[in-house]
């Protein structure tokens, strides 16, 4: 058997995770949660520090009450 070693490149993954090309991935896929989630629903991307990051979250009361009762947000991510 061969042994393999494997060394990551920490600036270069540190790079990429903050990279505009994942903003546009995880930013269109917070898109089309929000969007199968309906009306009253909405996401955002943020660049942290270590990474981008997006969030799908409610934009009035009615949405924010049908999440409460339903889990939509979460039902949504299936």
């Amino acid at each position: 058997m061969s042994k393999v070693r494997i060394e990551l490149n920490s600036p270069g993954i540190r790079a990429f995770l903050r990279s505009a090309e994942m903003g546009e991935l995880v930013g269109g896929r917070a898109a089309d949660i929000a969007a199968r989630c309906g009306a009253g629903y909405a996401s955002d991307t943020k660049l942290m520090p270590g990474r981008v990051i997006a969030s799908v979250y409610t934009d009035d009361a009615k949405a924010a009450r049908d999440n409460a009762d339903n889990n939509t947000i979460l039902r949504s991510l299936l």
